[in-house]
């Protein structure tokens, strides 16, 4: 774990200590300790939700994180267990791990494009975001936003893609459709 836990996500995992019987029996079998970042756990909690189809807190997922993060390179090719220990986590943190984790994986953007004031412009834009198959998560729609164009709209718009493939894909299309679109940091 990184030296500054989240408590909200680790609650009280930091705080305990092996006893000194404990620790002594158990540093025979221990090989390595592995420093696991907040950001790559909240990856391994994804994709447990998306391979396994199992929930994982992020001490649960600790294990898979420290091999997905390249931290264990002597393991790869191998076939490799991980213990999952626990998956004591409130509905709603869950949900917000999830939406960091997918943030963090690259798979959702966020754009803002300017858009003709004409029927059909919107639905050409969602027509397009429909075609590439993502999920659109959030879409703002401000007219006369910019005073020396009054026939203009900004749309913003914010969306999930499957994997980075797709997203790297929709940015192709979406950058050829419109030379204006301007992509946000996440």
């Amino acid at each position: 774990m990184h030296s500054n836990p989240n408590k909200k996500l680790y609650g009280d995992f930091n705080e305990h200590s092996l006893g000194a019987n404990t620790f002594h029996l158990a540093k025979k079998l221990i090989d390595k300790v592995i420093p696991v970042s907040e950001e790559d756990s909240l990856v391994a909690m994804l994709r447990f939700q998306e391979v396994e189809h199992s929930t994982v807190d992020t001490v649960g997922a600790m294990g898979l994180a420290a091999i997905l993060a390249g931290q264990l390179p002597e393991l790869r090719g191998k076939r490799v267990v991980v213990v999952v220990s626990s998956a004591n986590m409130e509905p709603d943190l869950m949900r917000q791990c999830v939406d960091r984790a997918l943030v963090l994986d690259d798979r959702v953007s966020k754009f803002s494009v300017q858009l003709g004031e004409w029927p059909g412009d919107m639905a050409k834009l969602l027509d397009v975001l429909s075609r590439e198959d993502v999920r659109l998560l959030d879409v703002c729609h401000r007219r006369h936003s910019d005073k020396s164009d009054v026939f203009k709209a900004k749309v913003e718009c914010v969306v999930e893609t499957r994997d980075k493939t797709q997203s790297a894909q929709l940015r192709k299309t979406l950058n050829e459709r419109y030379p204006s679109i301007c992509w946000l940091d996440r």
